[in-house]
């Protein structure tokens, strides 16, 4: 079973060398994004709206689409409306922002580029270096904007992330408190990025080991998604989902099969049952009944779960031969050995096609149909694997 762990990834991404090439305004943007700054500064806020909308609309044509400086001007565009009362207008515009103090560019050149480099390496998956350069990034913007701001929180969270992909659980869990906090501070805690915070750092204190603080950032998460969202909601049965792992982690196993069962229901009224998170939730739900001795029930679950991952996925997939050992597991279980030999053979087979002999999941594929053929009589063989 495998726990889901849903981040939310801000809209900054990887760049290339030409887009690096269109990363900063151009001097004509700069000089009237300037003056419409002067001009809001000093609460003329009519006035400063055309310099902006023009700057903006240079912004869009010439940076590249990746560039984290391209929607500066549309912050203070859409801060001048929600000044002028025109809360609609200003929303329309940055419906992240439009409430927040604008935050001056010039300011924030060095900032932005580290986070530019930061997210990069963070795409390509180099969480070391993602981490040196993101937390650059965040010293500077705590130094400038304040330690409250929300630029701040989102590189506080990013570096969470990066920790806890770096296998450092303890640190993420540090700045993802310190992200949160902040988010509960600016956004509220129902705004989704206050959520989802809420899930990554109930996901890092499980992998520590942490169940019982998982179990209640997690349910605090599913009382807000229940509140904003509704019960019919892919995200709240994720919720739902997150809490069965970290209520079996714990030895809930009533509890963890409740909650697996909702989510299942859930994803079958509103995603079909030929959906992949439809499939997962049988999967969950049949680890949960495994472990408490329902091998029959779980053996049926696992089945279907297959069934529909052949469909969609194709037998070649990490996730089909993951079911396929599952299902051999039980069949060892309820004594039947020849097919839970068939079942693993299979699976060790796709693994080794899929992910290659040096891979930890072929290696427990060899394991387990070691044990299988010697509870079976076969020693020879469980000697040989």
């Amino acid at each position: 079973m495998r726990r889901l762990l849903f981040v939310f990834i801000l809209a900054v991404m990887a760049v290339s060398a030409v887009a690096q090439m269109l990363w900063q305004p151009s001097a004509e943007s700069d000089a009237l994004f300037a003056a419409g700054v002067d001009l809001y500064n000093a609460g003329k806020y009519r006035e400063a709206i055309p310099l902006f909308a023009k700057s903006d609309s240079l912004d869009k044509a010439q940076l590249d689409s990746t560039s984290n400086r391209r929607d500066y001007s549309s912050m203070w565009l859409a801060s001048c409306y929600y000044k002028l009362g025109d809360t609609l207008t200003a929303a329309d515009i940055d419906a992240n922002y439009y409430r927040f103090a604008p935050v001056d560019r010039r300011l924030t050149v060095k900032s932005d580029s580290l986070l530019q480099i930061g997210m990069e390496y963070f795409n390509q998956g180099d969480y070391a270096k993602a981490a040196e350069y993101l937390t650059k990034c965040a010293e500077i913007e705590k130094s400038v904007l304040g330690e409250s701001h929300i630029f701040y929180g989102n590189s506080l969270n990013f570096i969470a992330l990066c920790y806890y992909y770096l296998g450092n659980s303890n640190s993420a869990i540090l700045f993802g408190k310190k992200g949160l906090t902040i988010y509960e501070k600016v956004l509220g805690k129902e705004h989704p990025h206050y959520v989802i915070s809420l899930n990554n750092l109930a996901g890092y204190n499980s992998d520590i080991g942490n169940y019982a603080e998982a179990i209640r950032l997690g349910t605090e998460a599913l009382q807000i998604k229940e509140k904003v969202l509704g019960k019919e909601h892919p995200y709240y049965a994720l919720s739902l989902n997150n809490l069965a792992d970290y209520n079996s982690s714990l030895g809930n196993y009533s509890e963890a099969i409740r909650l697996s069962t909702e989510a299942l229901n859930i994803y079958e009224k509103i995603l079909g049952k030929e959906h992949p998170d439809y499939a997962t939730s049988l999967g969950n739900l049949a680890s949960f009944n495994s472990i408490i001795g329902n091998h029959s029930e779980a053996i049926r679950l696992s089945t279907e779960a297959l069934n529909i991952y052949e469909k969609i996925l194709g037998k070649e997939h990490p996730n089909y031969a993951t079911l396929l050992n599952n299902l051999a597991v039980c069949n060892s279980s309820l004594g039947n050995y020849s097919e839970a030999i068939r079942l693993g053979t299979e699976a060790l087979q796709i693994r080794e096609k899929v992910l290659g002999k040096e891979h930890p999941d072929y290696a427990t594929s060899l394991n387990n149909l070691a044990n299988y053929n010697s509870s079976l009589g076969n020693y020879a063989e469980a000697i040989r694997l």
